[in-house]
């Protein structure tokens, strides 16, 4: 899990590094697959792990 939230860390830092483009057309189509991106990270990989050890599950340590 340490891994998965190292990753969803480094797709923040990218966030932040687009939010700083001048361009927001280019800025938006950057975004959508990097949101895309975040949102499978956690729907197809941290939560099936969640559901099966909650005892790894971030927000309740």
């Amino acid at each position: 899990m340490k891994g998965l939230l190292a990753l969803g860390d480094a797709m923040d830092a990218v966030g932040v590094a687009l939010d700083a483009l001048g361009d927001t057309e280019e800025r938006a189509a950057l975004r959508r697959p990097l949101g895309g991106m975040m949102a499978d990270l956690y729907i197809e990989l941290q939560h099936p792990i969640i559901e099966q050890f909650p005892d790894l599950d971030p927000d309740k340590s």
